[in-house]
């Protein structure tokens, strides 16, 4: 699967895939950073930190956006009452 870093405007992009954009936790040094960073890949879209010297390993929130993606994950949505 292959990532893409998609340099769109990442307010713009937040709001049209309805992804949140609160502080992310670095899994390195543990500190928090807010999303600075468009994503794309198959069947998803999404957010992440660039790297701000820990390495790559940065976090991310993604959200499906096709149709297969997105029942998948409604599959494993907690049933209500």
């Amino acid at each position: 699967m292959k990532l893409c870093i998609v340099g769109q405007n990442i307010e713009k992009w937040a709001n049209k895939y309805l992804i949140s954009l609160e502080n992310l936790e670095c899994p390195t040094c543990k500190k928090y950073f807010k999303p600075d960073t468009s994503i794309a890949f198959k069947g998803y879209r999404g957010v992440t930190l660039s790297n701000h010297g820990c390495g790559i390993n940065m976090p991310f929130r993604v959200v499906p956006i096709d149709k297969e993606k997105i029942e998948f994950w409604e599959l494993l949505r907690p049933e209500e009452g």
